[in-house]
């Protein structure tokens, strides 16, 4: 448990144990020079326990993980196209209060991600969640507030990989003046059958 924040510029290497955090005792991984590298095999027993903050390098495309949970492990990894040094604060809650819209389906309602911009800039942003709950039909969507409307803001297909945990990954970025960072997933409320409806 971290009594004060704690800042981590070169490696944070997770072996094992739970490391608790809170908004005024803060994990940060990297600085304005040197983004910093995780090393390590998270899992419930070796995991994040409340908001974890990461610098994430100019130019970035790729996925950065978060290896956060509560009671599970529940991970989140972001793909923003930065076009300048941003640093982004993520968290899981095993609580969700919000509401589906008509786009989708089978909001899951105990669990919810945040992912709040702290510095810097993207043109978009890619998610990936990770859940044993996660199944092949899920995809991730977003509301305007955590206990808002969540709507298939990443297009109603994902991509799905079985594993500890399962992941469900955005195939549609979300641009920067539309990404509110309030996550979680459902299954798309999409048509089917035959003739194809119109």
């Amino acid at each position: 448990t971290l009594n004060v924040p704690l800042s981590v510029s070169g490696t944070l290497t997770m072996t094992s144990g739970i490391i608790n955090t809170t908004d005024t005792n803060m994990l940060t991984l990297g600085t304005v020079t040197a983004a910093g590298t995780l090393s390590g095999v998270p899992s419930d027993t070796n995991m994040i326990r409340g908001p974890f903050t990461r610098t994430i390098a100019n130019a970035n495309t790729a996925f950065v993980l978060f290896p956060v949970g509560k009671s599970l492990y529940l991970p989140i990894s972001l793909a923003p196209t930065t076009t300048s040094v941003s640093s982004i604060t993520a968290q899981s809650f095993d609580t969700n209060s919000g509401t589906a819209s008509a786009a989708i389906t089978n909001l899951v309602g105990n669990r919810r991600w945040s992912a709040t911009l702290n510095s810097g800039t993207f043109t978009d942003i890619d998610v990936r969640l990770g859940d044993a709950l996660i199944a092949s039909t899920n995809i991730p969507v977003q509301a305007p507030t955590a206990n808002g409307v969540y709507t298939s803001s990443f297009g109603s297909t994902a991509t799905y990989v079985a594993g500890t945990p399962n992941t469900t990954e955005s195939n549609t970025a979300v641009d920067f003046a539309n990404f509110t960072g309030f996550l979680s997933f459902a299954e798309a409320n999409v048509c089917s059958g035959t003739p194809t409806p119109g």
